[in-house]
Parts: C-alpha cells; sequence; structure tokens
C-alpha cells in the first residue's frame, strides 16, 4: 500500500524515491509538483520513461518547516562533517521501508542525497550518480539502485542537466532485465614475482594497454603501476605492502625493465588518464619516456569541454563500474584502508581506460576534431619537459620581495582599521566586512542568490556607490594574494621553481599550469612582474623569448572583419593607442605622448592614461562584454562605461558584426563553432550573451593555442636537429620562452631562430582571408621585461626585420653584449 503523498501503479518497473514535500507536494498531497516536477517529466522523457509508468515517492512524505530538511536530516557536503539525524527522520524512513518491500520495482532510482542515504547509507550523490548500486539493506537488498542528482538542483545548474540525461538512458536500459549485467572484470592483485612478470609479458604482446600510477606524498614514490591489454582484465603490481617493499630488489629492477618495454614499445597505444601527469612521473622518477600515447583527458576535454573532466566523472558516464574512488582517495589523503584496496582501485584505474577511449574516441571522430586532437596529445612530451625543467631562481629577491608585501598589507591595515573605527582588522573576514556596510552604515546589501557578498565584484561595486575604503579592502586582498600565490611559495627538492603543466587545462585548448602534488610550485604561466625579476636562466645560458604579438586582438580584427583595426595592424599602428585617441577624440600621436610621459586622463580614478583605456577595451569588448561587468572590472561608472562601450562599437562596427556572425552559426549550427585550425567546439548551456562572448573567446584563444603549439613548440620539438642547443622553459598561451647555451655559435642560433620564425609565420585562413602574426622576439638573462629597474631582463630584438642568419647574429650579439655587460656592471656594484 502506497503511502500518503506517492503515486504510480505497485507493479511500476521503475521507483523514484525524492527528498521530501514542498509547497505544492503538501498543497497536491503528491509527489514531484511544481518545478522538480516538471524537471523530472522532462529528464524522464529525454530517456524515453513514461512519468505515469513510474512509482514515486519520497523519503519524507511530508513538508518539512520552511523546506529546512535538516528539521529532519543534515548531509554536509563537507564529508569530514558528521550526518546528522533527528528523531523526526526515523519514522519517516521506517515507514519508506515498508512502503518499498510492498511494490517490486526492477529499478530504484534515488534522486538526491537524502534518498541515497536513506537507501545505502552512503553519502556523495554527485559522486554516486549514474551508479549501478546492488542495493543491501532491509527491502532495497538485491535491487538494481541507481543515483541522480535532486531534479531541484538542476533548475539552477544547467549544465548538470547533460550527465542526468545520460542517467536517465542508462535507467531505461536497466529496466529492459531483471538482475545484474555488469562487465565481467578480473583483477590481478598482489601478484607474485613471476606472476608480475607474466601478465607483463602478456601486455608487450597487446597492441593496446591503459596504465595508471599511484604516488606515495610521503616519500614520493610510485606506490603501485596497473596495466590493462583490454576491458576485462588488470594487474596491480605494487612496490611496497605495509610500508615494506613488495619485491627483492633484483625483482624490482627487472618489474621496471619491463614496464619500460611496455611504455616505450611505439608499437604499443598506451592508454592513460591525465597522461601528462603519469608519464611525467615516471619520466621524472625512473627516466622512462612513453610513446604512442593516448589520453582520455585530453580526448573528453576536447569533445566536451564545458563538464567535468575526472576519471571518475568520465568513468560513470561511460562504463557499468558503481563509483570507486573514495576506495583509494580515503587511502591516499589518510592513510586508513587495506593495501589490497588501494590496489583494486588502481587496477580499476587502468580497466575503465579501454571503454571510456572507444567512447572519447568515436565522439572525436564525429566532431571532426581527429587532427585537434592530434596537435593536443603531440604537447604532452614538451609539457612534461617543461614540468620537469623548472627555473633557477632568486630565493633572497623573492623573500625580500614578500617582505615588501608585507608591510603594504600591515599599512593598508592599520589604515582600514582607522578609518573603519576598528571594526574591520581583517580584509578576508566576511563577517566583519558585512557588518560594517551592510548594518554599520546601512547600504543596500549586494546579493547574489540570496547572500549578502563581500567578494572582489561586492567591494568594487561598493567603492563606485562612494567607499573609497572598499578599493583599500580589496588592494589589501591582492596583495595578501599575490603574496601567498607567488612568494610565499615552496620550491622543488633541489631549489627550482616549477609549475605543474595540464595540456587540456582550459575550455579552449590553452595549458594551464598549478601546484604539483606535493604544493610545490605556482602558475608558472602568469607569474607577477615582482617575481619575473628573480626567474633567472641557467648559468651559462641566455633566454630567447619568442611571441605572438597583439595575437587575439589581430584575430578578432581578421575574423570580424573590421577594416579600422586591419589598417592599424597592416600599417604598423599601435592597436591600443589608436582606440585610445578614437575614444578621446585626440591625435594619436598626443595619446602615444601623454603614454610615455605618464600623463593620464581624467577617467575613473584619473592614474590611466588613454592608451591604457585603448587596451583595456580592446580586451574586453572584443569579447562583447557589458558596460556593467566592465564598470565593476575596471572601477569607473557605468556611465563611463556605458560611453567607452558605446565609442568603442562605432569606431569598430566590424566587432559587433562578428558578435552577430558568432550568434548565427551557435543558432544554425547547433551550438558549434570552428576555428580556423579546424578546431571544433560545441557549447552545452543556454544560448545567451554569456555563450555569444564565449564563441567570441574561442575563436581568438583557441587560434592562438593552436597556432603557438603547432607551429612553435611542436616545430621545435619535432625538430632536434635544428633546435638541438634549445630548452623550451614556459609557454605563456602566446609565448615561448627558451634557454640557449652562450657558448653555441649565434649563427648557428640565428639560423634555427629564422626557421621558427617562418613556421609562426604561416598564414591563417579563415573566410577567404589569409592573414599572419607578426613575431616578437627577446633575449635576456631573467624573465621580466629589459628597462632601467632591470638591465639584464628580456631585451626586444628585430626579428621580423631579419632577412639572414648573419643580421640576425649581428642584432643578437649587441642584445647579449647589453645584457652581460649590465650584469657586469651589477656584480662590481
Amino acid at each position: 500500500m502506497s503511502r500518503i503523498g506517492s503515486a504510480g501503479p505497485l507493479d511500476a518497473k521503475i521507483c523514484i524515491i525524492g527528498e521530501a514535500w514542498g509547497v505544492n507536494e503538501d498543497r497536491l498531497k503528491l509527489p514531484f509538483q511544481g518545478q522538480a516536477g516538471q524537471m523530472l517529466s522532462q529528464l524522464l522523457a529525454t530517456g524515453s520513461i513514461n512519468r505515469d509508468d513510474c512509482y514515486i515517492t519520497n523519503v519524507i512524505n511530508e513538508r518539512p518547516p520552511n523546506n529546512d530538511i535538516k528539521k529532519f536530516i543534515d548531509i554536509p557536503s563537507d564529508k569530514r562533517k558528521s550526518i546528522t539525524v533527528t528523531e523526526a527522520y526515523h519514522p519517516h524512513e521506517e515507514a519508506l521501508y515498508k512502503e518499498i518491500a510492498e511494490i517490486n520495482p526492477n529499478v530504484i532510482v534515488l534522486a538526491g542525497a537524502t534518498a541515497l542515504y536513506a537507501a545505502t547509507r552512503l553519502r556523495g550523490i554527485t559522486n554516486f550518480r549514474g551508479s549501478i548500486l546492488v542495493g543491501e539493506r532491509g527491502p532495497f537488498k538485491g535491487k538494481k539502485l541507481i543515483p541522480i542528482v535532486h531534479p531541484s538542483s538542476l533548475l539552477r545548474d544547467f549544465l548538470a542537466r547533460i550527465p542526468c540525461i545520460n542517467d536517465m538512458m542508462r535507467i531505461k536500459e536497466q529496466t529492459e532485465f531483471p538482475g545484474f549485467n555488469y562487465i565481467k572484470r578480473n583483477y590481478v592483485i598482489r601478484p607474485s614475482y613471476e606472476m608480475t612478470m607474466d601478465y607483463l609479458g602478456e601486455c608487450l604482446k597487446s597492441n593496446t594497454v591503459g596504465w595508471d600510477i599511484e604516488v606515495f606524498k610521503h616519500n614520493r614514490e610510485i606506490s603501485c603501476i596497473s596495466f590493462s591489454p583490454n576491458k576485462h582484465t588488470a594487474i596491480s603490481v605494487p612496490f611496497f605492502a605495509k610500508n615494506m617493499d613488495y619485491y627483492s630488489i633484483h625483482q624490482e629492477k627487472e618489474v621496471w625493465l619491463r614496464i619500460a618495454k611496455i611504455l616505450e614499445d611505439p608499437n604499443i597505444q598506451k592508454l592513460a588518464h591525465n597522461a601528462a601527469f603519469d608519464a611525467g612521473f615516471v619520466y621524472e622518477r625512473m627516466g622512462i619516456i612513453p610513446k604512442s600515447q593516448d589520453c582520455t583527458m585530453v580526448a573528453h576535454g576536447i569533445t566536451m569541454p564545458d563538464l567535468p573532466k575526472t576519471l571518475d566523472f568520465l568513468t560513470s558516464l561511460y562504463t557499468d563500474l558503481p563509483y570507486y574512488k573514495e576506495e583509494g582517495k580515503a587511502r591516499i589523503r589518510t592513510g586508513i584502508g587495506t593495501d589490497e584496496s588501494f590496489w583494486l582501485y588502481n587496477a580499476k584505474d587502468s580497466i575503465t581506460l579501454h571503454e571510456i577511449w572507444d567512447e572519447t574516441w568515436a565522439d572525436i571522430v564525429s566532431m571532426g576534431n581527429e587532427a585537434t586532437y592530434r596537435r593536443q596529445i603531440a604537447t604532452l612530451e614538451p609539457c612534461m619537459y617543461m614540468t620537469s625543467k623548472g627555473f633557477r631562481v632568486d630565493k633572497a629577491g623573492i623573500e625580500s620581495e614578500s617582505a615588501n608585501l608585507a608591510e603594504k598589507v600591515k599599512v593598508l591595515l592599520e589604515q582600514i582599521k582607522e578609518e573603519t573605527n576598528g571594526a574591520i582588522t581583517l580584509s578576508r573576514s566576511t563577517k566583519q566586512i558585512r557588518q560594517y556596510f551592510y548594518f554599520d552604515l546601512g547600504l543596500n546589501p549586494i546579493m547574489y542568490g540570496g547572500i549578502m557578498k563581500t567578494d572582489e565584484k561586492a567591494l568594487k561595486k561598493l567603492a563606485g556607490r562612494g567607499q573609497p575604503i572598499a578599493y583599500k579592502i580589496l588592494r589589501c586582498r591582492q596583495h595578501e594574494n599575490r603574496k601567498s600565490k607567488y612568494l610565499d611559495v615552496n620550491y622543488s627538492l633541489d631549489g627550482r621553481l616549477r609549475g605543474t603543466y595540464n595540456v587540456i587545462g582550459t575550455k579552449h585548448g590553452r595549458f594551464s599550469t598549478h601546484q604539483s602534488i606535493f604544493a610545490e610550485g605556482i602558475n608558472i604561466q602568469t607569474p607577477p612582474s615582482e617575481v619575473r625579476i628573480y626567474m633567472l636562466v641557467d648559468e651559462g645560458y641566455y633566454f630567447v623569448n619568442i611571441d605572438l604579438n597583439q595575437a587575439e586582438n589581430r584575430i578578432v580584427a581578421y575574423i570580424s572583419p573590421d577594416m579600422n583595426m586591419i589598417h592599424a595592424f597592416e600599417h604598423g599602428v599601435d592597436i591600443h593607442a589608436q582606440t585610445g585617441a578614437l575614444i578621446s577624440g585626440l591625435p594619436i600621436d598626443e595619446v602615444i605622448k601623454q603614454y610615455k610621459e605618464d600623463i593620464f586622463s581624467s577617467l575613473g580614478d584619473g592614474i590611466h592614461t588613454w592608451r591604457f583605456w585603448g587596451k583595456k577595451c580592446n580586451h574586453a569588448f572584443n569579447y562583447g562584454e557589458g558596460p556593467i561587468r566592465f564598470a565593476t572590472d575596471a572601477e569607473i561608472s557605468v556611465t563611463d562605461a556605458k560611453f567607452l562601450r558605446n565609442r568603442y562599437h562605432s569606431i569598430y562596427p566590424g566587432v559587433g558584426m562578428f558578435h552577430s556572425w558568432i550568434e548565427n552559426r551557435l543558432r544554425r549550427f547547433g551550438a558549434t563553432l570552428k576555428n580556423p585550425y579546424g578546431r571544433v567546439r560545441t557549447f552545452k548551456g543556454r544560448l545567451d550573451d554569456a555563450m555569444v562572448r564565449e564563441g567570441a573567446n574561442f575563436m581568438a584563444q583557441s587560434t592562438v593555442a593552436d597556432k603557438i603549439n603547432k607551429e612553435g613548440m611542436s616545430f621545435i620539438w619535432d625538430n632536434p636537429k635544428i633546435f638541438d642547443a634549445f630548452e623550451i622553459i614556459n609557454q605563456m598561451h602566446d609565448s615561448l620562452l627558451l634557454q640557449v647555451p652562450l657558448d653555441t655559435s649565434r649563427y648557428k642560433i640565428a639560423e634555427a631562430l629564422l626557421m621558427l620564425k617562418e613556421s609562426l609565420s604561416t598564414k591563417i585562413m579563415y573566410k577567404n582571408v589569409a592573414f599572419s602574426i607578426p613575431i616578437g622576439m627577446e633575449v635576456g638573462l631573467n624573465f621580466k621585461g629589459h628597462g632601467k629597474s632591470n638591465p639584464t631582463g628580456l631585451l626586444k630584438v628585430d626579428l621580423m626585420g631579419s632577412q639572414n642568419a648573419s643580421s640576425l647574429e649581428f642584432k643578437l650579439n649587441m642584445a647579449l653584449l647589453k645584457v652581460n655587460n649590465a650584469q657586469l656592471r651589477a656584480a662590481n656594484v
């Protein structure tokens, strides 16, 4: 017998359990009404499931006071906190268990965290969503349980609907047969030495091998490595058990030699997830360079860049293996758990890769992204090298800079404390800042999602309302952030500064960098100038920096097309100065003169030149930024922002047409765009102004990424005979930082650089327009630009005007003589 508030046929194949009633359910005494009910009906329809054929109920068949489920049960998102169950909860769970015992569904859908807990005692609905679980408790025992996120949460998160649609199709599929039909998988755990060698020998005969490593952070060693020759079997090869060596020294040597044969065999396809990490780590620790690598994370990142790229998420989409990551994560975080459970976790990581690869590669092919994938995967080895290489640094200089920033923070905090009469003593105290502005001063709160905000955006708005103290709080936070992120860092054990590269770290094909798993290093691509000056070339070398001159602006100009922009680029006009001149009405020569002499405009806070505002406008309005966001980011009034935006689009009308073209393409071709290099991006979500802005961003950023990687980084890497003296140190989205030995023939270096220039000067073809991007070049002894305060920094060298190796050799010699003399003078001071 169904409870009051439940609905549907008692012989339904599908039972759906939600959380509790809302106002509509309470009024109608029926489950899933209102917006959440409509969302559920829509989701079921995507899986060809008729809602009327489902039995639907809730864990709590009443409306919690104020719709607060915590009156019954509190499941914190932070897993370190315990679940709290009240006395009022138990009768409802008992009633649910009796209700389920009276029906016999084939599949029970657990909608939300409360339903997952009630049926399984598990937590983490976003982790377990889509898993096919075997029920173990009471009337759920032996039943197929499939958790999904609660439909109400999808009202606020459009992208979360995409995996949920996948879950609906899985639910429909599972109703077609009784019992469980998991793919048969066999795991070899705790193998003997002989078994290990035999299994690895079989892997050597395979065409494809999935593999994965696990690393102990405390000793920085590979704790185990798994291999899977097909989707039915995998082995975890352990190197430690109960904190002791698993094999003898001789045995471990032989095991690693066989592993090296597998990984370095170019005839065996190697599948990994986040191959840059696994391959990079075995290269750094064991000197093994894996060949013929493919990466499921890279493939998925190209086909579905809006969705998570984690292995557990892909496993939930493409396999029937239930969520298992907690088995290994708990061991990694806390050391709790058995060796066997950890090895099983490791083996599962490699066995899933076959199914995931088949699905993601099929998506790559269907989108026409094979060349894009190959370009991206070709950057694995150079990224591994850059991650391993890192920078020599002046630690004393960085420590001094950190101390200077600490003093600035101290002064600012003292001023903030005094000006707020002691109300604000910490720049990041949400409680203090909220109390001061919204209660003590009585200002109208800045709200997002029903919450009073005190973040950067809110502080800028408060400053715009005539509260200059908000600027000081913001500056203080910025100093603290820069200090913690870039100055108070952990160096690698060898004293070098590194960043870990992610070859698919952004949606548009650009790399990202981050700290290592040992919490060492920084985002090495975007260090501020205060840090760059202390990032030094290795002894006996000099830096060569190659960059694509104003690449994104040029791409927007030619793709739009906008004739005013194109004219500036083709006649060597400073585009930022031109924009500043056309907006202000001043002659361009006057704008350039004011820029050089630090004569500021009256716009905003009056401390920026018109060239600055021209650059700011170019970087914002090229991508469709609106006046309100521009006003917030630029810290000016909305009135001034509207003036700048309107002037910008009147002087560059092609940019507005470019945005209209993108919107039209998104509407006509299923929210899909293709850049000049053939990279296809399908956008997920609502087709709105935000998607159009992201489309404009994609066209520029992805084109630059593909150019610098294909015609720059890969060109160097694939021609070792030409570039044997060059080391790739860093990639900064539109530039490459190389280092070259001082004692290498400058003529030979000049010849190689001219070949690199020719490669990077390859014309971009789009919409019957062909254009190229000028290549800039600098040489120096540290990573910061050359200037009076940094005479050994990167000094410009005219690469584009060099027609032969002799002329470039002369320019190189002159530039290096200048920076080397500056170094000698500094050493003698």
